[in-house]
């Protein structure tokens, strides 16, 4: 299934569940456990918290209520839990361990702990910091709802993505863009030379030769940059690229820095230069792609979080 990529998820998570389950229960028949993994998360849970109710395990683990009630069923009927009514609220019943419950989780201790020390040692071959990916991954997937999500996407896919110039009810677009980036990249290097150019574009950047463009699809603006002239004759720089995270990883910056090179040549330019950090690697290899190359800037940077300077030469033939 790995040919398929990320649209068999589903099914390789369920193989990968598949397995897991079937070697631990058949670790927990050697060592004599006798409790099911696939109740692992109810019975564990149970353990640190001692007594609560359906609903209330639910919430917990983040599962539906009928399918905690099938499982506390299961567990009733091999004596793993005891329900008793709530001495506060009579009308509610509270699940507790059993003793039995107790002492097999007792012998499942060592194992578990064992096999916490044998997961992180794969999860770390990997990527030290894959189960926080992971982790991180799962949340997201689950704040939204993926069939709701996949409809928009067809959506989008079907409306045509267009690079469109400034027009004044973009302005809070290309500072909510760029702003949005830096404080998730170099959230402490944002500079009052920046906010000036995001919060007065005008008189910045359109005032002074530059132009802006802006990426837009079914309506939602989803990126921006602009171009502006540079000390040197017959040169431009690229700044202040940025593309929505939500979009990002689909060809909208190539777009964007196609268009700034387009009008670059239509005025004459002999090059392009733009600054950049060395540790932004998607952004570095889209520079490369289209030509740029790196160079050391005459007149160093223009703010501290940029440590990589790149030029981009066209052919005097042109």
């Amino acid at each position: 299934m790995k040919q398929f990529g990320v649209l068999a998820l589903g099914s390789r998570l369920k193989r990968l569940r598949d397995s897991l389950v079937s070697e631990v229960e058949a670790l927990y028949k050697q060592l004599g456990i006798d409790i099911s993994s696939t109740h692992f998360p109810v019975l564990r849970l149970l353990q640190q918290r001692h007594s609560l109710s359906v609903v209330e395990i639910a919430e917990a683990l983040g599962i539906s209520h009928p399918a905690v009630s099938k499982q506390i069923n299961k567990l009733l009927k091999d004596e793993l839990v005891v329900k008793v009514l709530d001495e506060s609220d009579q009308r509610r019943s509270l699940i507790h361990l059993s003793d039995k419950a107790l002492q097999e989780l007792n012998k499942a201790a060592p194992a578990w702990s064992a096999m916490q020390a044998v997961l992180e040692e794969e999860a770390f071959r990997i990527d030290s910091r894959f189960l926080d990916s992971f982790a991180q991954f799962e949340q997201r997937l689950l704040s939204f709802s993926f069939k709701a999500e996949t409809l928009s996407a067809m959506e989008r896919q079907q409306a045509p993505l267009e690079i469109v110039p400034w027009e004044e009810t973009y302005r809070n677009a290309f500072k909510t863009l760029n702003m949005a980036w830096l404080e998730s990249i170099f959230p402490n290097e944002i500079y009052e030379k920046d906010r000036l150019v995001l919060s007065h574009p005008q008189s910045e950047i359109l005032a002074k030769g530059g132009y802006i463009w802006f990426a837009k699809q079914a309506g939602e603006v989803i990126g921006t940059c602009a171009l502006v002239p540079t000390q040197s004759e017959n040169a431009y720089e690229i700044i202040k690229l940025a593309v929505s995270e939500k979009y990002q990883g689909r060809g909208i910056g190539m777009r964007l820095m196609l268009k700034c090179i387009e009008q670059a040549r239509i005025k004459g330019a002999q090059k392009i230069t733009l600054e950049t950090n060395k540790n932004l690697k998607p952004a570095l290899h889209l520079y490369q792609r289209l030509g740029f190359s790196e160079q050391k800037p005459a007149n160093g940077y223009s703010v501290s979080r940029a440590d990589l300077y790149m030029e981009l030469y066209f052919p005097e033939s042109f």
